[in-house]
């Protein structure tokens, strides 16, 4: 297979692609040469940004005379082959002032199928030493005829390979954009199962400190996950320039040790010492991408985890240039493991480049340093490596992140746990339509934990017939299922005058926003994409029905509900209490023991959700003179 972009770059004519903005998008070595410019310098940058012309040179046209040049190639849409021209090149050398260059240009167009111009391929042959020498006769300017003649020949040789290949490349693009949307599903599904159920497991009262911490790290492990299958997903918007930043702010303290958590019984596992060291200078709270921030620290750190077979593994903070609205933050990731080569220092920033050439090739995506680099500046600063072989790598990288204080946090009850439903509202029936057991299984024991009604069906052909019967206020649908689909089911529901009062929340794991757009066109009301956590459920679904809910340590006096809770803990309710269980409830608050009698409550709610929710609410608020008074109450009616 023709690799064209080493042909392309090691062209010996200087040669610069542009796209129908005139945004340089690809130069090679030729051109560099030709212009004493770097790389970095070109790509992404106006034409006439980075070459203008010079104010004090009349004679030098050569930057007007290509404007009309490609503005001929574009609305022509046909190949322009210039005169020699002279053109005035800013010097590179640091000194300032321009220097004199003459260059014969040719300017071909890349169409793209509607016959428009996509791509603008420049080729500039330096001519200035023939020029120098004023060739005079006719032969040689004959001679230099020919020579254009040629290099446009070329040129358009070159923009029809170039035009197959963008064909070869659409169709490649159109197979991965399939194969991406199937591995979207099949990962995030299972990833769904293993972050819900850790979320129940750590919130049960019934398990210990040390297994809700290890708990803990198997969630974040698997969000890390899921924020690296999220990249890998979402290639073309790593490809194409458009990330953005989710700024928030946070406490840098606390980010710091959980990603030092995260790493620190791993270091052990192997023997290592891991230490992280921050310097007293460095602020607590910040304005940053949480999120970003932390993926480029656990790429850098896996790294150096996975390269290091002994000695240490260090994080570093410390403080750089502070402004009035911004830090600089300085990071180091340094290690003692095998090394980097500096030939292969410049190839390891580079997507699917493994960070060492002897590691396995199946180890990794080969992402994780392109994606940091990336992440690093659209966050406004540079990563640099040191390396030595056998002595290990010092990975150094800055980021501005914006001053803030403590008060800036976002503090919502969303992100506490929902332990119930306020009193006194209509008792709403939920759907659950899921083909994976394990996804469906996770939510409905999610939605009757706080009270809710549920029915559930296999596919969207069951789902129907059970909406048809049983009338559900809300149906959660995955729209990916055997039999019938979730579209189609969808549709077949919201025709139903009924249908259309009733809220259907698709769920998917699809990752792209064009299939998210098809879902509301089908006439979903909203989606929650796989893996979801607990608070988007009871978020969204307090969005579409209105409904209150519970949250964990909530004042009572703060809640809409009665302040005797009589009426949901009434005779024939406790009554559906086993006595075993009441009895140990109620020797339990005696002694006040607000931990005990949770744990009873929750063996209580696997039967009696709605009751269990009351009770946790007196619970939750220390009442428990009250919870005492309606419990020796109704027992003493039993007798």
């Amino acid at each position: 297979m023709i690799d064209y972009k080493a042909l392309f770059n090691n062209a010996p004519n200087p040669y610069l692609i542009l796209d129908s903005s005139l945004n340089i998008v690809e130069v090679n070595q030729a051109y560099l040469n030709a212009t004493m410019t770097k790389r970095d310098m070109l790509l992404g940058r106006y034409l006439f940004d980075v070459f203008p012309a010079n104010p004090e040179e009349l004679e030098a046209n050569g930057v007007s005379n290509l404007q009309a040049s490609m503005n001929d190639v574009l609305k022509y849409r046909k190949a322009d082959t210039m005169a020699v021209q002279k053109y005035d090149i800013p010097k590179r050398d640091g000194g300032g002032g321009f220097e004199e260059r003459f260059w014969c240009s040719v300017n071909s167009p890349v169409l793209g199928d509607g016959g428009e111009v996509v791509l603008i391929i420049h080729n500039a042959q330096d001519v200035t030493d023939f020029i120098q020498t004023k060739p005079e006769s006719n032969e040689t300017h004959e001679s230099l005829k020919v020579h254009v003649n040629h290099l446009e020949n070329k040129i358009y040789q070159s923009a029809q390979s170039l035009q197959e290949a963008n064909r070869k490349l659409r169709i490649a693009n159109e197979a991965k954009s399939t194969f991406l949307t199937s591995m979207s599903h099949e990962l995030r599904t299972p990833l769904n199962s293993i972050l819900g159920f850790t979320q129940i497991l750590i919130r049960d009262v019934s398990i210990g400190k040390e297994q809700k911490e290890e708990l803990g790290i198997i969630y974040r492990s698997g969000k890390h996950l899921l924020n690296l299958i999220n990249d890998v997903l979402d290639l073309t918007k790593i490809e194409t320039g458009k990330m953005t930043l989710h700024e928030k702010t946070f406490d840098l303290y606390s980010f710091l040790r959980e990603v030092s958590e995260l790493f620190h019984s791993r270091t052990v596992e192997k023997g290592l010492l891991f230490t992280m060291e921050k310097d007293e200078k460095v602020p607590r709270y910040i304005k940053s991408d949480e999120g970003k921030l932390r993926q480029v620290l656990i790429n850098l750190l896996g790294n150096a985890l996975k390269f290091t077979e002994s000695g240490r593994i260090s994080l570093r903070v410390k403080l750089g240039n502070v402004t009035e609205n911004s830090h600089e933050l300085r990071f180091e990731v340094e290690d003692t493991g095998i090394g980097i080569s500096s030939d292969y220092l410049e190839k390891i920033f580079e997507p699917f480049v493994q960070v060492s050439e002897s590691v396995d090739k199946t180890a990794g995506t080969g992402l994780g340093l392109s994606i940091s680099k990336k992440y690093i500046r659209l966050m406004g600063g540079n990563i640099e490596v040191v390396s030595k072989i056998g002595k290990g790598s010092l990975f150094q990288f800055e980021v501005l992140v914006g001053r803030a204080e403590a008060s800036e946090i976002e503090v919502s009850q969303h992100s506490r746990k929902v332990v119930g439903i306020v009193p006194d509202q209509p008792t709403f029936r939920i759907l659950v339509v899921d083909d994976v057991l394990e996804s469906k299984k996770l939510l409905v024991k999610l939605l009757k934990n706080v009270g809710f009604e549920v029915n559930e069906a296999s596919n969207g052909k069951q789902g129907v017939e059970v909406f048809e019967s049983w009338h559900p206020h809300l149906i959660w649908m995955d729209m990916r299922m055997p039999v019938m689909d979730g579209y189609e089911a969808t549709k077949q529901i919201k025709k139903t005058e009924l249908g259309q009062k009733t809220v259907i929340i698709a769920l998917t794991a699809h990752a792209f926003e064009e299939e998210r757009q098809e879902i509301l066109n089908t006439g979903c009301n909203d989606f929650v994409s796989k893996p979801y956590v607990e608070e988007e459920i009871f978020m969204i679904m307090e969005k579409h029905l209105g409904i209150q809910f519970v949250y964990e340590d909530q004042d009572l006096s703060l809640l809409n509900v009665p302040k005797n809770l009589e009426a949901i803990l009434t005779p024939d309710n406790l009554t559906k209490i086993e006595k075993e269980l009441k009895d140990e409830l109620l020797n339990t608050v005696t002694t006040l023991d607000q931990e005990g009698c949770l744990k009873i409550i929750e063996r209580i709610h696997v039967a009696n959700p709605g009751v269990a929710s009351a009770l946790r609410m007196l619970v939750d608020n220390y009442q428990f003179e009250e919870l005492d008074d309606i419990l020796n109450k109704k027992s003493s009616l039993e007798k």
